[in-house]
């Protein structure tokens, strides 16, 4: 069964794309009752043979859920153009991971040569190492090459294919930023629909990052509840996610964010939010029975 919802046919230097089965589109209210068992297995190791998430940057937590840690370097030293040309196949065969990488160098290049780059220097050079307009000037070298190519450095591209390609990690950024996905707010005012497509597409990446035991989607769920801007806001459902998330990765930060959360609401409100963790937890962190990692 293919659950694909707001589905991105590659083009360019991909002909097409399919999201891995069961992968996409799935909001977390809906596993309960369409695909409850198949989710509760499916935990870190199952998704990086999938290529879905790079191993090497799992770190696991409680149960199903881990975090994800990605190194600073997003490539190897030398051409760009190279590297990303050498993923280009991987990822015409559904590698989430190599059309994530491809973003992420396609990022890395296009910040290198923002204008942005030159006015931050000059604002704050005296904190800089001292070597760092060499780097920048290594990095730009061999950056070339990509930004010449416009099917290479369309970041817009690899973002929207690596995340309906099933990674959790593009859809974190897919969520977190709007402007990377359509464009600025001239074109949200031309296509409205765009916006409401953008929105709903959103919510289901991150809900199904949430039953995959993502904590990035967990904590992503917690604020888009809070701000209302992808979804109607609601401060139980903000506060919910918000104590998965302290349960499952207990930190000093996210227990202060589920303080500030509780503030203002009721006795009442507070129930609520708990009773919500609860079956949130069960349905994106707890192993069945026999599945203990």
């Amino acid at each position: 069964m293919l659950i694909l919802t707001g589905g991105f046919v590659a083009s360019r230097y991909l002909t097409s794309s399919q999201a891995p089965e069961g992968q996409v589109g799935l909001p977390l209210a809906q596993v309960a009752t369409v695909t409850r068992a198949s989710y509760r297995r499916v935990d870190a190791s199952v998704l990086a043979a999938q290529h879905l998430i790079d191993p090497g940057t799992v770190r696991p937590l409680a149960g199903r859920a881990f975090s994800i840690e990605r190194p600073r370097e997003r490539r190897p030293p030398g051409d760009a153009a190279l590297f990303a040309k050498a993923l280009v196949p991987a990822a015409g065969r559904g590698d989430a991971v190599a059309s994530y990488r491809l973003y992420l160098i396609a990022a890395e290049c296009d910040s290198a040569a923002s204008p942005d780059v030159v006015e931050t220097y000059r604002m704050t050079r005296h904190l800089l190492a001292p070597d760092y307009t060499a780097q920048l000037a290594r990095q730009l070298e061999e950056c070339e090459g990509l930004l010449m190519d416009p099917a290479l450095s369309d970041r817009r591209h690899w973002l929207k294919l690596s995340a309906v390609q099933g990674s959790p990690e593009a859809a974190l950024i897919y969520a977190a930023s709007i402007e990377e996905v359509i464009g600025g707010p001239a074109q949200w005012a031309r296509h409205p629909e765009q916006v409401i497509a953008y929105k709903r597409q959103a919510m289901d990446y991150l809900f199904n990052g949430a039953a995959q035991g993502y904590v990035g989607a967990l904590s992503s769920l917690s604020q888009a509840y809070e701000s209302g801007f992808l979804t109607p806001a609601d401060p139980v459902k903000a506060l919910a996610y918000r104590w998965v998330v302290q349960q499952v990765d207990p930190s000093p930060g996210s227990e202060g964010l589920a303080h500030r959360l509780e503030e203002g609401l009721s006795v009442q409100q507070r129930s609520d939010a708990r009773r919500q963790a609860a079956v949130i937890h069960e349905e994106c962190c707890v192993n069945l029975a026999g599945e203990d990692r």
